[in-house]
């Protein structure tokens, strides 16, 4: 697998992401599907992986409120679908330049948060577990990056970023567990663009 720069360009402060090596979890405990049994010791861990902050691009049908849930996952397959989603600019094409489509896995994340100042989304705890599928899990949170005595403006805010991750192992599905700004939660699978769209 080619190597990449390691770009930490999420707004606000650069140290919201962690680098895993050997990241890689066993199955689940049995839980009655047909591909539970004895967990796998894997061999392929998320050896990199690459988060760009980026702005939405609007002039797609997609819109979402505050209400519709902590966040959002869309899948990416090419880039095309990339600059679909987010509006380019030089880090961007650069992340675009940089991506193997057909080894990487790529996704949109956008969080929400009750002010202006929840500009930046980390993502943490990057993990390959295997149940008969390779899946992706991840922790995806709205941080607060003001100071303690900051007027924030008081407007929603969709911090959103491009997620890059490498393995060696293909990875096939994913799960993310999105925080928003209120600390609600959820586990967020992610959707094609398709049904991106049509949200």
């Amino acid at each position: 697998m080619k190597p990449s720069r390691r770009q930490f360009l999420v707004a606000g402060a650069g140290a919201g992401v962690t680098i895993l090596t050997g990241c890689i979890a066993e199955a689940p405990e049995d839980n009655g599907d047909e591909n539970d049994g004895t967990p796998e010791d894997l061999p392929g861990p998320v050896t990199d992986y690459t988060v760009v902050s980026v702005t939405r691009e609007y002039a797609g049908d997609w819109w979402r409120e505050p209400d519709d849930g902590p966040g959002i996952a869309v899948v990416l397959t090419d880039p095309d679908e990339v600059r679909a989603v987010v509006e380019t600019d030089e880090e961007v094409e650069q992340f675009i330049d940089e991506t193997d489509f057909a080894a990487d896995a790529v996704y949109y994340l956008e969080g929400v948060g009750p002010n202006a100042c929840y500009s930046r989304l980390d993502v943490e705890e990057l993990v390959v577990i295997v149940n008969g599928d390779y899946t992706l899990q991840a922790t995806v949170r709205a941080r607060d990056v003001s100071d303690d005595d900051e007027d924030c403006p008081q407007v929603h805010s969709f911090p959103s970023v491009l997620l890059r991750v490498e393995s060696e192992v293909t990875i096939d599905d994913a799960t993310f567990r999105m925080v928003d700004g209120w600390e609600n939660e959820d586990s967020v699978s992610p959707m094609d663009i398709g049904t991106f769209a049509q949200e």
